[in-house]
């Protein structure tokens, strides 16, 4: 396993050169900002309006939200690699490629980032490798745990699904994540406090991001029963695993309209949420562009 991390790693940092990441940072910014404002352009935006909560309350609470990733991620690194606060801005990058084009997206970004800077090339394929797989495990055991709360309620939700395929799809993560437990000497770079310590983080961030996002569609709805938005954060959290689908909110939005005919509040609430969410990605996605004008070469960053 090591020897083939090692070529791995070998043929990765060969394969762009400065100039050449320089160049990818222009074209991961413009690519988002032309995904984003083509996703927007499909919807209607003025009709959703009326539904944009004013309490000032939902948009502090929103904006934690938006922040909970990104920052999370940069205490994870902080501590494996000392990065500098102006690590946000790759991380903030990364955390929208995952969001608008595909999960792990951001990480090879990410990845190539850290490559391109001395003290940190040769730890940057196992450290961000190894801080994924954390956060996939994390998001498995959440995802489970919501789903075993939210059980005695899907027996009243049509999915158009019958109960077989949600126990084998359960039956599969579990099996995924006991595997990586059971051969994590195998899989893992990092030292056992470091692990513990992304586990944390990781953990944490599930929770606060779940929580904000639950108390975010409070505010907007607080006559809504406490169990609607245990089962809506159930099918986000389950939304969230699906690696190939790209803008998981957006997918999510079209399974609450799905689920919530009868409510046009609760489902289109879940569309203004997605929504924002894409409009705040295309705001920092341009502001990250129109920083790369504005930056020099890249920085070498010390450990």
């Amino acid at each position: 396993m090591a020897t083939w991390t090692i070529r791995v790693r070998e043929r990765l940092n060969g394969l762009v050169s400065p100039k050449a990441g320089r160049a990818l940072n222009w074209l991961v910014s413009i690519a988002v900002v032309a995904i984003i404002a083509t996703q927007l352009r499909t919807h209607d935006l003025s009709s959703l309006a009326a539904l944009i909560p004013v309490n000032p309350r939902f948009w502090l609470v929103f904006l934690g939200s938006y922040l909970v990733i990104p920052f999370a991620d940069w205490i994870i690194f902080r501590r494996l690699w000392d990065l500098p606060i102006a690590g946000l801005v790759p991380l903030f990058r990364k955390t929208i490629l995952n969001a608008v084009v595909l999960s792990y997206s951001g990480e090879a970004y990410f990845f190539d980032w850290a490559r391109r800077r001395s003290g940190l090339a040769d730890h940057a394929f196992s450290a961000v490798k190894d801080v994924a797989i954390l956060s996939a495990l994390v998001g498995n055991a959440a995802t489970l745990a919501l789903v075993m709360l939210a059980w005695p309620m899907l027996a009243h939700v049509q999915l158009g699904i019958g109960r077989g395929p949600l126990v084998v799809s359960i039956a599969i993560l579990t099996g995924i994540s006991v595997a990586t437990i059971v051969f994590r000497k195998r899989v893992f770079h990092l030292d056992l406090p470091d692990i513990a310590f992304v586990t944390a983080v990781h953990l944490a961030r599930t929770i606060l991001s779940a929580g904000l996002i639950a108390l975010m569609w409070h505010l907007a709805l607080p006559a809504v029963a406490l169990h609607w938005w245990l089962l809506l954060s159930t099918g986000r959290m389950v939304i969230s695993r699906l690696p190939l689908l790209p803008h998981k909110d957006m997918a999510f939005a079209g399974l609450a309209a799905v689920l919530f005919q009868h409510d046009f509040k609760i489902a289109g609430l879940m569309t203004v949420t997605a929504l924002l969410i894409l409009t705040t990605h295309l705001v920092f996605g341009s502001a990250l562009m129109a920083s790369e004008l504005r930056s020099p070469a890249p920085s070498r960053t010390r450990r």
